[in-house]
């Protein structure tokens, strides 16, 4: 089932805005984990827009700019 999502409030893309920080710190967690430990499957680019990568975290900061997500990266030292 899908649900109706809102756009997003800022273009970032467009506009030069950087992600959230926890929109790119769990991208990035999620595409280490893929190439460590899933061969690689999602093959996550990071860099420029329209990477894969950058989409992912572009998502993950709309939905975090519409209340409809709050992350907590935790991460051991």
């Amino acid at each position: 089932m899908r649900i109706k999502l809102p756009a997003p409030k800022v273009d970032r893309w467009e506009e030069g805005v950087d992600h959230e920080p926890e929109a790119d710190a769990l991208a990035r967690l999620i595409g280490d984990m893929d190439f460590e430990h899933f061969g690689d499957s999602f093959c996550f680019k990071f860099g420029g827009d329209g990477d894969n990568g950058e989409c992912l975290a572009y998502i993950l900061d709309t939905l975090i700019e519409n209340g409809l997500i709050k992350i907590q990266i935790v991460r051991e030292k």
